[in-house]
């Protein structure tokens, strides 16, 4: 018995057979349904074109030579409209000219036979063209599925890729002129994060990153060190402070093997000092106006994630700018770039571009010119990020005046409280971004965020540095003793047994603005109140001129007893 010509488990292949001798059509539907298909038939090429329209057979068994239209247009009219359709055509020929089965291909046919044909040969062929349908079929349907996967995944990626920029991306990278940056990724998600971000009391933050791996996998941890950075830097909390507190989440989140290297500088523009935490990048580098390289700060800790955090060394470094100087920080890409050869761009090209025949303005665009022409378009292997900070202050002084014009968000009240801290407190807390959070949640004074952070800061600074820890601020009379005064300052602080400092402070409603009285008491010795004289203004050290710069921020300023109470004034409207 005949196998039948079978399309799926369930079903009859269907044939569309085209031949206008209505004997030899009726012989062959003949043939075709005695060895299983099932058989539709047309007499020219018009009829299979509309039946082929209405409904698709499985395959098409056709005659060349037809009234109406013949084999070769219908095929090729059959092809044009039904396309994403696959269906095989078959030609029946007495021909064997080879010019007559070439044109049957071109035409779209996809085999051919010479009549008269026998019934193992026709079905043998069949079978191995409807093998191919089904092929066709299958894959078709399965690039229609690939299709419908990548575009609801590029939807994903294109809501990731919002997301996650909007979450790591600083939008005061782009809003400071004397800010210049090159962050050249890989992908949108890549390992390296660049972050910024201004600070109550005149204080500019810089984070520059880098996870171990690339992609997706090392663009993870992007999203909670810029969760922790974005909201503890808006409090004015330290970068020791910051940066225990990045290592503490990764810590928690990273696998075994991944860690976060990364730098954090702290510019406090007023006072042209530079704090700098660098675990695990490169050196940051610091030129003078003339574009000589005067600094070098390396990595003195280890990457972040490490370690456990009550190991971590949160120690940083503090060096005097000038307003002509500029602060370079780059991630290993830049050292790491290959041209075609496999060399590394390397330290020793960097530092070339420091050598003073290029003007301090030109040094940025010549790093990455220089790196773009050393790779001489080899595709990257590592994200690239470079930064450059020009240390004017001018800039910053609009920004900060700007800010100032901010509106409160609560009427004015009656309130008073009052902290007290023993020495393990003191070496342990940061109360000042907590008590300016504070007072922004309590009376809204956002317009006075920046100066009520400066006084408090200095009050602070003052009440432990040189009240309880006995620093004199005149070793900060150079740059080298500046550094000497912060290392002092973290080992006494961290070896401190006794002391105590008393915070108060009042808030009394006058008319649409108030009054904020911020008391500070410590238990060191005082100090000599005729001292006390001068404006900020005209003083141009280093040191020194925290006093007169609240005085100038301050309703009033006095000092009582013996110079270790103190108590500042500061009216709002």
């Amino acid at each position: 018995m005949a196998q039948k010509g079978m399309r799926s488990a369930d079903r009859q292949s269907e044939i569309l057979l085209v031949i206008d001798n209505m004997a030899e059509r009726t012989l062959l539907q003949a043939e075709l349904e005695a060895i299983g298909f099932q058989v539709r038939t047309a007499g020219n090429g018009l009829e299979a074109l509309e039946q082929t329209t209405r409904k698709h057979p499985d395959a098409i068994l056709m005659d060349i030579a037809m009234p109406v239209m013949d084999g070769y247009e219908a095929a090729r009219r059959i092809k044009a409209e039904t396309r994403g359709h696959f269906f095989p055509i078959l030609f029946l020929s007495t021909e064997t000219d080879e010019s007559v089965l070439a044109r049957c291909v071109e035409s779209g046919g996809d085999d051919f036979l010479i009549k008269p044909v026998a019934r193992f040969v026709l079905k043998a062929r069949l079978d191995a063209l409807l093998r191919i349908a089904d092929l066709y079929t299958t894959v078709h349907t399965q690039n229609l599925a690939l299709a419908d996967y990548k575009s609801e995944q590029e939807q994903e990626y294109a809501v990731a890729e919002r997301l996650f920029s909007n979450v790591v991306h600083s939008a005061c990278l782009d809003s400071l002129p004397n800010l210049r940056y090159l962050h050249s990724a890989m992908s949108v998600f890549n390992g390296d994060l660049l972050l910024a971000a201004e600070l109550p009391g005149n204080t500019f933050r810089l984070l520059v990153g880098d996870f171990t791996g690339h992609g997706l996998a090392a663009s993870i941890g992007a999203l909670p060190v810029s969760e922790v950075f974005n909201g503890m830097s808006a409090k004015g909390f330290a970068i020791a402070e910051l940066v225990r507190e990045i290592n503490r989440k990764l810590r928690r989140l990273l696998p075994v093997g991944r860690f976060f290297s990364a730098c954090v500088m702290d510019w406090v523009w007023e006072e042209g000092r530079l704090s700098v935490w660098n675990g695990g990048l490169p050196e940051i580098l610091i030129a003078d106006g003339g574009g000589h390289l005067i600094q070098r700060l390396p990595s003195r800790h280890l990457p972040l994630g490490t370690v456990p955090t009550r190991r971590m060394d949160t120690g940083v470094e503090e060096c005097e700018l000038l307003p002509d100087h500029r602060v370079y920080a780059y991630s290993d890409g830049i050292i790491e770039a290959e041209n075609p050869a496999g060399q590394m761009f390397g330290e020793g090209r960097l530092a070339a571009c420091f050598d003073g025949t290029t003007a301090a303005g030109k040094i940025y665009p010549r790093i990455v010119g220089n790196v773009a022409e050393f790779c001489e378009g080899e595709s990257q292997s590592d994200d690239l990020t470079v930064v450059e900070l020009h240390c004017d202050p001018s800039v910053m002084v609009e920004r900060a005046r700007d800010r100032q014009q901010g509106k409160n968000t609560r009427p004015p009240m009656h309130w008073c409280f009052q902290l007290d801290f023993e020495a393990d407190m003191l070496r342990s807390a940061e109360p000042i971004p907590l008590l300016t959070q504070m007072l922004l949640d309590y009376q809204g004074l956002r317009g006075h965020w920046s100066r009520i952070f400066t006084v408090l800061t200095e009050l602070y600074t003052n009440a432990v540095d040189h009240g309880i820890l006995g620093l004199d601020s005149r070793m900060k009379s150079s740059a080298e003793g500046f550094a000497r005064y912060y290392t002092e300052r973290e080992q006494r602080l961290s070896s401190l047994k006794c002391g105590r400092l008393e915070i108060k402070l009042r808030h009394v409603a006058h008319g649409p603005g108030g009054r904020l009285s911020i008391s500070f008491k410590d238990s060191g010795p005082g100090f000599d109140l005729a001292m006390l004289r001068g404006k900020a203004s005209d003083n141009l050290a280093l040191s020194g001129r925290g006093i007169p710069l609240m005085r100038s921020l301050c309703h009033s300023l006095t000092y009582h007893g013996k110079g270790n109470s103190v108590t500042a004034v500061i009216d709002w409207d």
